[in-house]
């Protein structure tokens, strides 16, 4: 059956190819398919991609380059570029441009080459543009921007044989338009760390506050509402162990943000359901940030069984006046021991989120040990200990050694105490009568 499928895969891809021997990719000076809302305009290059098992050829045109005579043309949709009439090709030897807006508000950018260039099967013929900006209107969004190839051939084929097609992909746009660092502070209330057993229903609770004495505008601008977007990584522990979980797991979370003065409001979640995520737009009530506000969102109903570590939550925010978009990442860790503070007490818990004592372990259901000793153990302190008795001397070795304990208060007051599930039996370490000067204590036990 494998050696059917090697050879059909290759056979249903050699259509697709021949039908779509072109590609594009546009990216900007940091390889990302981005443009940019800002006041100059950024790069924005241009690889044109032969994807074809052939080499393409570029069939001489002459004339001016427009609507009607090109080999490229990328179309963008309306309202997605700002200042098109700015635009420029950065020179390129052979290579002419022209951008023209249509009657129905999208702009096309035409290229004609002079010469006849040549991309060998696998290759790339790269342009880069001058002074790109995307329009404000809208804010941070995503747009289509459509590719058309005209006036090529095979290299090898007539003349006559010309190819002629389309390609679409999609590009984020993005604010930087303002100042660059907004004053926010991101991170968690209490413990950052969620168990993980595979069962326990974690809980994370994270502040995002203004960390300046002046309010942020979060007023809507020019139809783009504020908002903070929230998303996790995700996957099996075979393809990705340092994520918080699968990808039912980390769908599977609640999240629930609380704006100043206002209680607790489920957020819907967004996305595909191997990238999930959770977007907060920010209320029309709520115009500004004051400084030192914050509103908090509650992560509820986390469950994994992903290896120890580190994992990331991202929290992005978009379309917040006077700054550019940007992101805060936040280290979640994954382990079987947390610490929490609640209150005055801070404690810690293996196997519990909800630590009630200085040290807590969880629940522990493990059944009984059989007759030699041997079963499931909780708490263990292993290793040889062959020190033997050492009556007096407080600088002798212990497995376990409990200091400060005092039983003024009479023996009702136990260093170590236990009593069964069902109330009917007591087993606790008591004081014994000196013997020789030496203090000692041994274990008692109550039948109920």
């Amino acid at each position: 059956m494998s050696n059917r499928s090697s050879v059909i895969e290759p056979i249903a891809a050699a259509p697709f190819r021949r039908s779509h021997p072109m590609g594009f990719n546009l990216f900007d000076d940091d390889g990302q398919n981005v443009l940019y809302i800002d006041s100059t305009g950024e790069n924005l290059h241009f690889s044109v991609l032969n994807t074809s098992a052939e080499t393409v050829a570029f069939s001489a045109l002459s004339g001016n380059v427009g609507a009607d005579n090109y080999h490229l043309e990328l179309k963008f949709r309306p309202g997605t570029l700002a200042n098109e009439d700015r635009i420029a090709l950065k020179e390129s030897s052979g290579w002419s441009f022209k951008v023209v807006k249509g009657d129905d508000g999208t702009v096309s950018l035409y290229f004609l080459s002079s010469s006849t260039p040549e991309i060998a099967s696998g290759g790339k013929l790269d342009l880069t543009l001058q002074n790109v900006s995307a329009d404000a209107g809208g804010g941070a969004r995503g747009t289509r921007v459509e590719f058309k190839y005209r006036n090529l051939k095979y290299k090898n084929a007539a003349a006559t044989e010309r190819l002629e097609g389309t390609r679409i992909e999609h590009l984020s746009i993005i604010n930087q338009r303002g100042k660059k660092n907004i004053p926010l502070h991101v991170g968690f209330v209490g413990s950052n760390t969620v168990l993980n057993d595979g069962a326990t229903q974690n809980e994370l609770v994270l502040r995002i506050g203004n960390a300046s004495s002046d309010p942020i505008s979060l007023a809507a601008s020019g139809g783009a509402t504020p908002k903070f977007i929230l998303s996790l990584d995700s996957g099996s522990v075979s393809e990705k162990p340092w994520a918080l979980g699968t990808d039912s797991e980390v769908g599977g979370i609640n999240v629930q943000v609380k704006f100043p003065g206002d209680g607790w409001q489920d957020v819907t979640k967004s996305g595909q359901s191997s990238s999930p995520q959770w977007e907060i737009d920010i209320p029309a009530s709520l115009s500004q940030l004051d400084g030192q506000n914050y509103l908090q969102v509650k992560l509820s109903s986390i469950i994994t069984d992903h290896p120890s570590g580190f994992t990331n939550l991202y929290v992005r925010y978009e379309n917040i006046p006077d700054y550019w978009d940007g992101q805060f990442v936040c280290a979640v860790e994954k382990a079987p021991l947390l610490y929490k503070d609640l209150g005055n007490n801070r404690n810690v818990g293996i196997g519990t989120n909800a630590p009630t004592a200085q040290l807590s372990l969880g629940e522990w259901n493990k059944g009984s040990a059989g007759p030699s000793g041997d079963g499931a153990v909780q708490l263990l302190l292993s290793g040889s200990h062959n020190e033997g008795v050492n009556l007096g001397n407080a600088n002798g070795t212990y497995k376990l050694k409990i200091e400060g304990y005092n039983n003024d208060g009479g023996e009702v007051i136990y260093p170590i105490y236990c009593r069964d599930e069902n109330d009917k039996v007591d087993f606790w370490l008591k004081n014994r009568p000196s013997e020789s000067g030496v203090p000692t204590m041994y274990f008692a036990c109550l039948r109920r």
